[in-house]
């Protein structure tokens, strides 16, 4: 699994229809997690138990969440002086 995409490769090895399927979603909706790279937590829980199922090992909610949080964290840029004086 990539550092830079985890939430995708974890939908690759799951797959789409089968967590559509978990999720009670259309497919549609797990393609859009998947580019935007981003699995709602409210959904991780599902994900954790398919996990071995599917040969992702050692997956948890603080993973996920260290993923999740490193991911938006480098969404927001922090202001600088030039910035802030424009």
């Amino acid at each position: 699994m990539s550092d830079d995409k985890p939430f995708s490769d974890i939908i690759d090895a799951i797959g789409v229809p089968a967590l559509a399927q978990l999720f009670g979603l259309p497919e549609s909706h797990i393609r859009t997690m998947k580019a935007r790279n981003s699995i709602p937590p409210e959904y991780w829980g599902q994900v954790i138990d398919a996990a071995p199922h599917h040969g992702i090992a050692n997956l948890s909610h603080e993973r996920m969440r260290a993923w999740r949080n490193g991911r938006f964290a480098r969404a927001r840029v922090p202001a600088t002086s030039e910035r802030a004086a424009s």
